[in-house]
């Protein structure tokens, strides 16, 4: 943690959100030499946007000199090294927890309608005088511009985030927590945050052009605090969207079966009463701890850890590519990231990408698209092919930098039911990476998912 930090000045965001749109512009990957003009952009600015450019690039050339600058390897530390699991809130406020969410260090970065729905949240870190940050937490708002201005309210004396929100809000306050180098502590909200966004480091926000996640860092998250009264005001649909996320760790490590009864409550009866159900709370807490093992084995991304974007390039496409049909059409329906992933997952399946599903499993999927209330299909490709094609080549995974457009491929996890049951030895990565992974073409995989019916 950097406790003399020095502040990120207006200029040097400037001129990083400058290069970052150039980069995405030239369709540049996470493994690219990225290259500036010092003559025009500081070299800090160069630094600092090939950090979070895809979650960090490895190297930056100025075209000047020639001169190339490796960056730093990050150093891999463990994620969310303790899991804490209270009742209520006044559990985390308490005086026992004073020391380590104290006035003078922390700033807490709430949610707006998770402050709207649970008032005493706010008021209570009021009466302790502890500073909140409240932020709106959609899509939209998901962008360096509010990472950038929450950046410019926390003072050097912060030395502690706590993020109290779903998905975007742990997104985002991770995001700034790791820019600025502090410690960071999420309080997930939602059944998504929780067994997702919350857990592992892995944060970012949206790019206008290049789309979801595609700014962002690995952050060392120090604890993450499970709160059930806060899980109180889910709605249906919101429990909906975390078991999209508990459905695909169930396909990693093939514990499909034995979740199964646990996931049909949740389908059942999304209500408060089924979060007191002991099946539910063990599903919970065990997907945090799959997701846990799979981070600690691979913090930064390097190789078993892409399993878990298993659904996810599709999903991201989905978000994006509406988002870009909004702009021109108002009534184009946005799917939520929970909503996405389940899509994904389903399509890979119905079209023979992801083979040999359990019993059970697909129907399961088709249960939380039915309760989604989205029409199929979905969106449509059409005269917005060029677009899909442009978001599916910018997926983070992707590694590769061919210097023609129609040589480039999606790299696709496509993995075998169970294939993280146990953790492959180091020696076996290659092999393993081989064996559930894809590199499709774009056009190969959106004709995939034109013959699903999920778009047309």
């Amino acid at each position: 943690m950097n406790l003399h930090r020095p502040p990120i000045s207006a200029q040097l965001w400037e001129q990083t959100e400058k290069l970052l749109d150039r980069w995405f512009a030239e369709g540049l990957t996470r493994s690219s030499v990225l290259p500036f003009r010092s003559s025009e952009f500081e070299h800090d600015a160069a630094l600092l946007g090939a950090k979070v450019f895809k979650r960090g690039a490895r190297c930056i050339r100025d075209l000047d000199s020639n001169q190339e600058t490796q960056l730093e390897e990050p150093q891999e530390k463990e994620s969310a090294s303790k899991i804490m699991s209270l009742s209520g809130w006044k559990e985390l406020i308490s005086e026992n927890n004073h020391d380590f969410f104290d006035a003078a260090s922390s700033i807490f970065i709430v949610d707006r309608k998770l402050a709207e729905l649970h008032p005493f949240v706010v008021s209570s870190l009021n009466t302790l005088g502890i500073r909140v940050l409240t932020i709106d937490c959609t899509e939209q708002n998901k962008n360096l511009t509010t990472a950038i201005s929450l950046c410019r309210m926390i003072d050097m004396s912060c030395t502690r985030i706590v993020a109290v929100g779903g998905g975007i809000c742990c997104d985002v306050a991770g995001f700034v927590g790791g820019l600025l180098d502090v410690e960071i502590v999420m309080v997930p909200t939602t059944l998504l945050a929780a067994v997702d966004a919350g857990t592992g480091g892995k944060t970012g926000v949206n790019h206008p052009s290049a789309g979801k996640n595609q700014i962002g860092l690995f952050a060392n998250i120090k604890s993450v605090v499970l709160i059930n009264d806060l899980f109180k005001t889910l709605t249906p649909q919101l429990v909906h969207e975390g078991l999209g996320e508990i459905v695909k760790h169930a396909w990693l490590n093939g514990k499909f079966e034995t979740w199964k009864t646990a996931i049909e409550t949740l389908l059942d009866d999304s209500s408060t009463q089924a979060f007191a159900d002991a099946g539910v709370i063990q599903l919970i807490e065990e997907n945090i701890t799959f997701k846990k093992t799979v981070v600690q084995a691979d913090p930064r991304e390097k190789n078993i850890r892409v399993m878990l974007n298993l659904g996810h390039t599709i999903a991201h496409l989905l978000e994006s590519l509406s988002l870009e049909i909004s702009k021109s059409e108002a009534q184009q329906c946005i799917p939520s990231h929970g909503q996405a992933v389940s899509l994904g997952l389903w399509s890979l399946m119905e079209s023979g990408l992801l083979s040999n599903p359990p019993d059970g499993l697909k129907s399961v999927l088709q249960r939380l698209n039915d309760a989604s209330g989205l029409r199929f299909p979905i969106l449509r490709i059409g005269e917005f092919r060029k677009q899909a094609v442009h978001i599916l080549l910018q997926d983070k995974k992707n590694i590769q930098n061919n210097s023609s457009l129609n040589e480039q491929r999606v790299r696709c996890v496509l993995p075998s039911y169970g294939c993280l049951k146990t953790i492959p030895d180091s020696l076996a990565i290659d092999d393993f990476l081989s064996a559930n992974t894809a590199a499709l073409l774009p056009d190969e995989l959106i004709d995939h998912l034109l013959r699903t019916g999920l778009v047309r």
